[in-house]
């Protein structure tokens, strides 16, 4: 499978495949992100870069699943060589919205990674927060329960 992703990538440029739709396009967008956490694994640093530069060109079009997605991969890829610097600043560059609790679990493991316990706990602070005010509304989503008691985990591991 991933060989024939790398042909299609490779023989058809972008502007060639790329989607008509947007369901298409995210979906184009999410196997280039599942492409780049295997080259990440198998330490194929061309491929790599190759496929992030396309994604990173276009990142204002990328839906929030696939934007938490590709810069959680940017910082994974940065920390499995060490390099803290470039983390921190894809962690000031990584947009996360209000709502979007598995964005914030991501980049606050992140923070928690390069010993900024911290700041990983005020984010998932003020997350909480927003659960508890939408739990008030709807006591019973699973999703909310489920985030609430995985943001309350971190936070106490965090600040242990």
């Amino acid at each position: 499978m991933i060989e024939h992703i790398n042909i299609i990538h490779r023989v058809y440029p972008q502007s060639k495949t790329q989607p008509c739709y947007q369901n298409e396009n995210d979906k184009y967008n999410s196997l280039l992100i599942s492409l780049l956490t295997i080259y990440r694994k198998r330490f194929d640093v061309e491929n790599y870069f190759r496929i992030e530069g396309n994604l990173q060109s276009s990142v204002e079009k990328l839906n929030n699943d696939n934007l938490r997605r590709f810069f959680y991969e940017k910082a994974l890829y940065y920390l499995s060589i060490l390099d803290y610097e470039s983390v921190k600043k894809i962690l000031r560059q990584w947009p996360t919205l209000k709502f979007d609790y598995l964005g914030l679990l991501c980049k606050s493991s992140v923070y928690a990674e390069i010993g900024m316990e911290n700041d990983a706990a005020t984010l998932l602070n003020e997350a909480l927060q927003n659960i508890r005010t939408q739990l008030l509304v709807d006591n019973t989503s699973p999703l909310l329960l489920s985030c609430r008691s995985l943001i309350e985990d971190s936070i106490r591991i965090y600040n242990y």
